[in-house]
């Protein structure tokens, strides 16, 4: 078999069917245009044997399967990985460091591995240190294992990071680099969940890194690093411990996970060009201290915590400022709010309504408008606060306050006051109002029945329940209706339940659930079957003292009561809902309800008034 072949197969190994049509004649085997490892082995095996199949070739199919083995043996040749004692320091640039498969089993490596060659793998309880190397070094395909180090500093030049086949560095252990490391290159490093990344003191990241663990930046006593010309992306939990971070030439942060600022002086997120910072995670700067953002910064998730945030650039800022730690006082510019659109979150923990102890506390630096922003309360105290305690939520250490908010949602149990340079709210109960039901209607459509439901007050409501009955007495949850949440309007509602009992009458009541778990109910509404058949008009009670009610289920119907001597007493037209006839002032007797649809009678009801 010629060398022709297995360069099909081995470069085209997405396009099977390619390389089974062509009717390659076997003449050698060659080695000589084979790919650089690594490659899928199991792809081109099963590609090849498909082939043979096809081929109906026995001669090959040998020829192939003493080759195949040949070239696993060869690609195995590359790989490399750690032969330390656990607990002492290596040095990657000594060759006794390491060990290298040549196809059989392992044997002491003859040089340090680099990115010519395969997998490179620092084995779990090893400490690998790359430093002080003579000349640049190439790396890629590095696997440092959990409870495995590697740690990469004071070079000159750098260590470069390439981007060959399979995966560059991909850490389930731990990878440091501090004080004068440099990693360069095209290659990509991923952050596996369980491992660490720590870039500190003068440290220098110029290659893509994912974090799906955890990032530190800085360490104590030791700045945070620098991130040159390339972007980071923490996915999961990322904690600057100390000093500045640099972002540097075109260098992007970008926050998708939980970012904890836990700087023990004012510090600088620092910038040398033109850098970005993206957050859509949450950033809580847990301190006292001041972070000052000097890097262009878009905000669509949460900036938190209880110290404070400048920027250097105007920001753009869509996402939620959140002060305190279940609560706290926080401090941000003008610039975070003004001309944006964000959410001020203030959260009234506990009783006493101390400022900044019991309940949160936003300052703002300077004059501010607030025209654009919404403004969100949530109020979890145990409500021991007197009637009239006043809460100082915002005040500007300068300057004025424009407003007001463009929506505001807070328990209406409390007020909101805009003064000159605060915004105080003030209880005016000890409980918010409960949700105002609106109008229930269960109305028959065919074999469905529609609901239709309204609320002309929401507080606080996080969804509605659907309860059905066949007996008026046990109720059984069928759907749940998300909820609006907060309104001071009527809020509309329905739903159609597809399978209620056809023989009988149904029952339906809604449960109303607020965010905290209290609950109340509707009244109860029914729809009666007949054989499958709509029952135009219900009358209940019966007897009736004061008041009959309809509950109607068909369009264009008359309703007509008439006493004994057929006197009509009270003549109505009628639409599907729930109608009522006031019998209080009528005499003790029997009287009829006649039910017209489309001007024809359709049935007779007797109504006993007692």
């Amino acid at each position: 078999m010629d060398s022709t072949f297995f360069s099909i197969i081995l470069s085209k190994a997405d396009d099977c069917e390619s390389a089974v049509s062509a009717d390659i004649p076997t003449t050698s085997i060659s080695m000589t245009k084979l790919p650089a490892p690594p490659w899928s082995m199991t792809s081109y095996l099963l590609c090849t044997v498909k082939y043979f199949v096809m081929k109906t070739n026995f001669t090959r199919l040998l020829s192939f399967a003493a080759f195949f083995l040949t070239v696993l043996n060869l690609s195995a040749q590359d790989a490399y990985r750690t032969n330390v004692t656990d607990g002492v320091v290596s040095q990657w640039t000594t060759v006794g460091t390491w060990q290298r498969f040549d196809g059989v089993s392992w044997v002491a490596a003859g040089a340090i591995p680099t990115s010519a060659d395969g997998v490179i793998t620092i084995q779990t309880g090893d400490t690998i240190q790359l430093t002080g190397a003579a000349s640049n070094i190439s790396i890629d395909q590095v696997v440092i294992e959990p409870g495995a180090v590697l740690v990469i500093y004071l070079n000159s030049p750098s260590v470069t990071l390439n981007d060959g086949a399979g995966d560059d560095i991909i850490v389930n252990g731990k990878l440091y680099i501090p004080s004068g490391g440099n990693l360069i290159g095209t290659g990509n490093i991923m952050v596996n969940d369980g491992g660490q990344f720590t870039l500190r003191n003068s440290g220098i990241l110029a290659v893509p890194l994912t974090n799906n663990g955890t990032m530190f930046l800085g360490a104590i006593g030791q700045a945070a690093g620098t991130i040159l010309s390339t972007t980071v992306t923490n996915n999961d939990t990322c904690i600057w411990i100390n000093g500045a971070n640099t972002l540097s030439t075109n260098a992007s942060f970008v926050n998708a996970g939980k970012m904890w600022v836990n700087i023990p002086a004012n510090t600088n997120w620092a910038s040398t060009g033109s850098n970005t910072i993206t957050n859509s995670g949450t950033i809580l700067n847990t301190t006292t201290f001041n972070l000052n953002v000097v890097p262009v910064f878009t905000n669509t998730g949460t900036l938190g915590g209880s110290g404070s945030y400048t920027f250097t650039n105007i920001p753009t800022n869509s996402g939620i400022i959140a002060p305190g730690a279940s609560p706290g006082t926080m401090t941000v510019g003008p610039n975070t709010i003004t001309g944006k659109t964000p959410s001020i979150n203030i959260e009234l923990f506990s009783d006493g309504a101390v400022q900044g102890t019991n309940y949160d506390h936003l300052i703002i630096s300077n004059t501010v408008n607030i025209t654009g922003a919404t403004l969100n309360v949530v109020n979890t105290t145990t409500t021991a606060d007197p009637i009239n305690t006043t809460y100082t939520i915002i005040t500007t250490s300068a300057g004025n306050i424009t407003g007001p908010f463009a929506t505001v949602n807070k328990p209406s149990n409390y007020t909101i006051t805009y003064n000159a340079n605060s915004i105080v709210l003030t209880k005016i109960a000890f409980f918010p109002l409960p949700l105002a039901w609106g109008e229930f209607k269960a109305v028959g459509q065919g074999s469905k029945v529609q609901l239709d439901w309204s609320t002309l007050m929401e507080e606080n409501t996080a969804y509605f329940v659907i309860e059905h009955s066949t007996n008026s007495a046990q109720f059984t949850p069928v759907a749940n209706v998300q909820a609006q949440g907060n309104s001071t309007y009527e809020a509309r509602y329905k739903y159609t339940f597809a399978s209620p009992d056809l023989a009988k009458t149904n029952y339906f009541r809604i449960k109303q659930v607020d965010i905290d778990g209290k609950s109340t109910y509707s009244v109860t509404r029914s729809v009666k079957f007949d054989k499958g058949q709509i029952v135009a008009i219900q009358a209940y009670p019966n007897p009736v003292k004061d008041v009959l009610t309809l509950n109607v289920q068909k369009e264009n119907i008359q309703v007509l009561l008439a006493d004994q001597s057929g006197k009509t007493i009270q003549r109505v037209n009628v639409q599907p809902g729930q109608h009522s006839i006031n019998m209080q002032s009528l005499p003790t007797g029997v009287y009829q309800l006649a039910i017209f649809e489309k001007g024809v009678r359709i049935e007779t009801k007797q109504i006993v008034k007692q």
